[in-house]
C-alpha cells in the first residue's frame, strides 16, 4: 500500500490538495485491514519511505502535462 501511495503522489498534479491518505474505520466495516497497524504508524512509515524528497508531482509532467492538463 505504501509504495502505491508513493507512486500515486509522484504522478499527482503538484497543486492538487490531498485531504486524507489514512483513516480509521471499525474493523467490521473494512474491506481490508491495516494489518494490525495503527494509521499513524502507517503515516510514519510512508514519511520514512519518501524521505526528504518532495514526492507530490515529481513525475507529473511525464507527457509534458498533456495527459492530465486540467
Amino acid at each position: 500500500y505504501l509504495n502505491r501511495v508513493k507512486t500515486f503522489l509522484e504522478y499527482l498534479k503538484p497543486t492538487m490538495v490531498v485531504e486524507r491518505l489514512f483513516s480509521r474505520i471499525p474493523e467490521e466495516d473494512a474491506l481490508f485491514s491495516n494489518w494490525e497497524t495503527s494509521w499513524w504508524k502507517l503515516q510514519e512509515e510512508l514519511e520514512t519511505l519518501m524521505g526528504d524528497i518532495h514526492y507530490q508531482g515529481r513525475l507529473f509532467d511525464y507527457t509534458n502535462g498533456a495527459a492530465i492538463d486540467i
